[in-house]
């Protein structure tokens, strides 16, 4: 527990009631959802189906017979992100070898 009269900050974050962004002293450090109590970040759509158990992928949405759009562009975005950093490994980035 943060000691008695502390004002939210990044040194007391138990003294804040919305642990992610600080009361707004800053962004949010999640990249998707955050929960506001804890600071705990997560992604609902990786619980989206059933009862939170089932996430959202582009195999079992037509199963549940639902698009959700958000959901498609962050499995789009992440599979993007994927290939580039795949791309920046790969030896083909390697200079050919010239022999003279």
């Amino acid at each position: 527990d943060p000691p008695l009269g502390s004002v939210c900050s990044e040194e007391y974050p138990a003294s804040c009631v919305n642990k992610c962004t600080l009361d707004g002293q800053r962004a949010s450090p999640c990249p998707y959802e955050c929960f506001v109590d804890t600071g705990v970040c997560y992604n609902y759509c990786d619980g989206y189906f059933g009862d939170g158990t089932v996430a959202y992928s582009n195999e079992n949405s037509p199963g549940y017979d639902v698009y959700v759009p958000e959901c498609a562009a962050r499995i789009a975005t992440q599979a993007a992100a994927a290939y580039v950093a795949d791309a920046f490994t790969s030896n083909l980035r390697d200079p050919p070898i010239v022999r003279r």
